[in-house]
């Protein structure tokens, strides 16, 4: 399997499914064996999109006062 197996003219989406199959080097009716999953999964990685980073957790915090009632009952228990 080479890394660019279609090229922006010809898209997979716009090929044969048998032309796809061949370029992927897979068996339509088997699927892929167990090796070949293996060796994929090894070169190519999980099928995962990268997670986004989280906000620090002292951002989260301010992040709660940003609401105008939560200030009023701040300010509240502050002057009782």
């Amino acid at each position: 399997m080479s890394s660019t197996l279609f090229s922006p003219e010809k898209p997979p989406h716009r090929q044969t499914c048998t032309a796809v199959l061949t370029a992927l080097e897979v068996d339509g009716k088997a699927g892929l064996s167990s090796e070949q999953t293996g060796q994929r999964l090894e070169r190519y990685g999980a099928n995962e999109l990268p997670q986004p980073p989280s906000d620090p957790k002292w951002k989260k915090f301010i992040a709660q006062f940003k609401d105008p009632l939560t200030v009023l009952l701040l300010i509240a228990t502050v002057i009782s």
